[in-house]
């Protein structure tokens, strides 16, 4: 499968009626078996920026990769309640990906997993501003066991 500037989106329900995942539930999944490979560059404009591959957030779905494929993806990969898992011999893990899952999990003697994120490949994860009394901790500033510790 190659797809490009697409987002894969996965919800529950039917194709005929989609909807909403409720939490928990198992909704579209991905899997990719024996030499199968998968090629997704996210958009670089419009609604789904930045995204290659999208479940709802309450899906708990996995997206599998096993045998010998490949993936390549540019883009955020986001599936919050879902997992993510590599099994067998597959190679080529080349990803340009924010990866934001539930759980991740390797089986079997995946040959490498890279991935890398660059603001322009994937959604822009800016941290939030600090809260204006933040103060930063430094090597000179006292932990919170030692303060707890002092008070003792």
């Amino acid at each position: 499968i190659v797809g490009k500037d697409v987002t894969l989106y996965f919800i529950c329900g039917t194709p005929l009626l989609p909807r909403a995942c409720n939490s928990g539930e198992t909704g579209g999944q991905l899997t990719m078996t024996g030499n199968a490979s998968l090629t997704v560059t996210a958009p670089t404009s419009g609604p789904t920026t930045g995204l290659s591959i999208v479940a709802d957030r309450n899906n708990a779905g996995t997206f599998s990769f096993r045998g010998n494929g490949a993936q390549t993806s540019t883009g955020t990969i986001y599936a919050p309640s879902g997992t993510l898992n590599y099994r067998g011999n597959g190679g080529g893990l080349v990803m340009d990906s924010l990866i934001v899952v539930a759980d991740v999990s390797f089986d079997g003697a995946p040959s490498a997993f890279r991935s890398t994120y660059t603001n322009q490949a994937n959604v822009n994860a800016t941290p939030a501003p600090m809260p204006a009394d933040h103060k930063p901790l430094t090597s000179s500033s006292p932990t919170r066991e030692s303060q707890q510790s002092n008070r003792r």
